[in-house]
C-alpha cells in the first residue's frame, strides 16, 4: 500500500505540460503552415522577403500568449511590408487570416466585426491603388476567405462559452443534489431523534430536581441537553444555516431565536406556512432548556401530523402565574381521520412536565388541532408538586 501512493504520487510530480490554449495553437500550426506550404512552392525570394515572413512568424507565434496585441501588430506589419518587400505580398493573406480568426476567436463579435471590415476596406484601397495586382475577383476572395476566418473564430469562442455554461450549470446541479440530500437528511435527523432526545432530557432535568444529590441524573441531563444542541448544529450545518451566532448560542434569548428560526425554515422548506408570535422577557426564564426542548417538540409534531393545506400558528407567552405557555394550533392531515396526532412524544412530554409541575395537554376540534404546553419559569416553582 505504500508503495502504490509512492508510485501514484510520483506519476502526479512528472505530470506531462498542459496545452491551455489550444484553439490558438491550431490557429497558429494551421496558418503558418500554409505559408511554409507557399514559400515550398517559391523557395528563392530575396532576403528581405525571407525577413519579413521570418518577422511575421514570430509575430504569429507571440499570438499564443498575447493574442490581441501580436494579431494586431501582425496586421499593421503585413499591411506595411507588402509595400517594402514587394515579393512579400504573397504570404501576407495567410497571416491576415491567421490574425482575423484569432480576434474573433479572442474577442466579441463587435470586435470581429470591426477587424473584418477593416480587412475589407484595405483590401479594397489595394485594389483602387493597384486594379492590376489586386483585380476585382481577388478581392471578392478575399473578402470570403476573412468572412470564413471571422465566422469560424467567432463560432468556436460561442462552443466555448457554451462548454463553460454547461459545465457550470451542471456544477450547479450537483450542488442542487448535494443541498437536497442534505435538507433531506436534516430533516429525518429533526424529526427521528427529536422525540428521544427531548424524553431523555427532561426526564433526567425532573430526577436531578427530584434527587439533587445524584450525581447521575445530573450527568444525564448534561449529555442529553448537549447531544440536542449537537444535532441542531448539525441540522443547521446540514442546511447551510451558517449565520454568525447560531452555531453556540450563550444565552436563552439566542437559543430560542435559533430554535424558532430553524424550524420554521424546516416547516416552510417543507410545504408548511404559518407564523410563531413570541411575548416573554427571557431573563425571567430559569428553565430556558426545559423549554427549548418542549417547543422542539411541538414543532416536531406540527411537521409530522399537522397538514400543509392549513397554516399553524404557535405562540411562545409568560403568565401571571410564572409559567411559560406555548400554544399550537393547525390544521390535521385527511389522512388521519379523528386520530388525535399526539403520539409517544408528546405522551413523554407530558409525563415529565406534569412532574415538574407543568403540564402538556391536547385537543380536537373539527379539522383544527390544539396543544398547549405550560412549564415552570423558575427552579423554584419546579419544585413544587
Amino acid at each position: 500500500m505504500y508503495m502504490h501512493s509512492l508510485s501514484i504520487a510520483d506519476s502526479h510530480t512528472h505530470r506531462r505540460p498542459r496545452l491551455h490554449h489550444p484553439y490558438r495553437a491550431l490557429f497558429i500550426v494551421t496558418f503558418i503552415a500554409m505559408d511554409l506550404v507557399q514559400l515550398g512552392f517559391n523557395p528563392h525570394v530575396p532576403g528581405a522577403t525571407f525577413f519579413g515572413l521570418a518577422v511575421s512568424i514570430a509575430l504569429g507565434a507571440l499570438t499564443y500568449s498575447f493574442p490581441i496585441p501580436a494579431s494586431i501588430v501582425l496586421i499593421l506589419f503585413n499591411c506595411v511590408g507588402e509595400y517594402i518587400m514587394r515579393p512579400y505580398g504573397q504570404f501576407t493573406l495567410f497571416f491576415f487570416m491567421m490574425a482575423a480568426t484569432v480576434i474573433a476567436y479572442e474577442t466579441t463579435n463587435r470586435w470581429a466585426a470591426l477587424t473584418f471590415f477593416a480587412l475589407i476596406a484595405y483590401t479594397a484601397m489595394e485594389h483602387v491603388l493597384m486594379p492590376d495586382a489586386m483585380p476585382i475577383s481577388s478581392v471578392i476572395s478575399y473578402i470570403i476567405f476573412f468572412l470564413l476566418c471571422i465566422l469560424l473564430g467567432s463560432f468556436l469562442r460561442w462552443n466555448q462559452e457554451r462548454t463553460a455554461l454547461l459545465r457550470a450549470a451542471l456544477h450547479d446541479q450537483a450542488e442542487l443534489r448535494i443541498l437536497r440530500n442534505n435538507h433531506l437528511l436534516a430533516a429525518q435527523l429533526h424529526d427521528t431523534l427529536s422525540q428521544d432526545l427531548a424524553a431523555m432530557s427532561l426526564l433526567a432535568q425532573s430526577e436531578a430536581m427530584t434527587d439533587p444529590d445524584n450525581e447521575a441524573w445530573h450527568r444525564m441531563e448534561r449529555y442529553s441537553t448537549k447531544t440536542a444542541a449537537d444535532m441542531r448544529l448539525l441540522i443547521r450545518q446540514l442546511r447551510d444555516e451558517t449565520a454568525e451566532g447560531q452555531g453556540n448560542p450563550s444565552t436563552f434569548a439566542s437559543a430560542l431565536h435559533g430554535e424558532i428560526h430553524e424550524s420554521e425554515q424546516l416547516l416552510a422548506d417543507s410545504g408548511f406556512s404559518g407564523t410563531t408570535d413570541v411575548h416573554l422577557d427571557p431573563d425571567e426564564v430559569e428553565t430556558g432548556s426545559t423549554v427549548l426542548l418542549a417547543l422542539h417538540e411541538v414543532y416536531t409534531n406540527i411537521y409530522k401530523h399537522a397538514s400543509q393545506t392549513a397554516p399553524y400558528h404557535v405562540i411562545v407567552q409568560t403568565t401571571d402565574d410564572g409559567m411559560v405557555r406555548i400554544d399550537s394550533t393547525n390544521g390535521t392531515r385527511p389522512t388521519e381521520g379523528a386520530v388525535v396526532p399526539g403520539d409517544n412524544g408528546l405522551a413523554s412530554l407530558q409525563t415529565v412536565l406534569r412532574d415538574i409541575g407543568g403540564d402538556c395537554d391536547w385537543s380536537q376540534d373539527g379539522e383544527r388541532w390544539h396543544l398547549e404546553v405550560s412549564i415552570p419559569a423558575t427552579r423554584e416553582m419546579t419544585l413544587v408538586r
